[in-house]
């Protein structure tokens, strides 16, 4: 038999007795039995000869549960899908998970029982009725907020320590399920939706057009000062138009308007959804009411 057949021979005879493995380890922080593999990697000379040592590396791969039995059979199926030796055994306690428990379990023991806010600056050590009274949407802010929390509260507690506002939400959530607290709903908002806007008669023909003044402001060109006007109908319908006519002297934003004038173009108005403008030119007001008296 040849040296290198023997020597081959050898580095798989070596590599099979430093077969990956995987075992069952626990997190520091999450609370969970994990799952480990550890892999050997041949050391070679500087001739690029196995000298027989391995480096061994230790990784983690995923975390498996929080129940020991669970832990060890995710581990096997883990290791025979992928050809692995398990050494996966979940004999020992998870301590970070045990502390993590019951100190969230007597925080909200002792939240319950006192049932005043304890964090935050705003409502700091009110009681749990005097917030929803005087701020109920506070309450409300709280709840979504920690929603993530309370999809799932068992699960919550055994993750880590909460924090006080996530605590406290518990406690909330649980005593208005028990009937113990009443949350008023929050009220539903209806959005305006605006009526839209349709362009006014054909262009250069004189029309006459009623309606409020929303936005007047003057300002200088080379030529001189103008002022743009815009002016919304009840229905929706928008005009524009720039004028230094006197007989819109008085008119300001908020006052109801009468006026004349020539349709100059027929615009959309991009930062307005895309709403139909008719811009008008030659405009004169023949009435007006002060925002005050409308």
């Amino acid at each position: 038999m040849s040296q290198i057949v023997q020597f081959l021979q050898k580095e798989l005879q070596t590599a099979s007795q430093r077969r990956t493995y995987v075992y069952i380890s626990t997190g520091e922080e999450t609370g969970f039995y994990t799952l480990r593999k550890v892999t050997f990697v041949p050391v070679y000379d500087g001739l690029g000869v196995h000298n027989g040592e391995f480096t061994e590396h230790d990784h983690y791969v995923q975390n498996l549960s929080t129940d020991s039995k669970l832990a060890e059979q995710k581990c096997a199926e883990f290791a025979k899908k992928h050809g692995y030796e398990n050494r996966g055994i979940a004999d020992f306690a998870l301590e970070e998970w045990y502390h993590s428990l019951m100190y969230n379990n007597d925080m909200i023991d002792s939240i319950r029982k006192d049932r005043v806010m304890i964090f935050g600056e705003k409502h700091f050590h009110k009681s749990f009725k005097d917030v929803i009274d005087s701020d109920y949407r506070y309450i409300h802010w709280m709840l979504n907020t920690a929603d993530y929390i309370l999809k799932d509260v068992e699960a919550a507690k055994k993750s880590g320590r909460l924090n006080r506002m996530e605590l406290t939400a518990i406690v909330i959530q649980e005593m208005i399920n028990d009937g113990e607290l009443y949350l008023p709903e929050e009220p539903v908002i209806v959005p305006v939706v605006e009526k839209p806007s349709n362009w006014i008669g054909e262009i250069n023909e004189k029309i006459e057009f009623q309606g409020t003044c929303v936005f007047c402001k003057a300002f200088e060109t080379r030529f001189g000062s103008n002022v743009i006007y815009i002016v919304k109908a009840d229905n929706g319908d928008v005009v524009k138009f720039f004028s230094t006519s006197v007989t819109l002297d008085d008119v300001d934003r908020g006052d109801w308007v009468h006026i004349k004038g020539t349709v100059k173009s027929h615009d959309v108005d991009e930062y307005r959804n895309n709403s139909h403008v008719t811009q008008l030119t030659r405009v004169k007001c023949v009435d007006h009411v002060e925002k005050e008296e409308a």
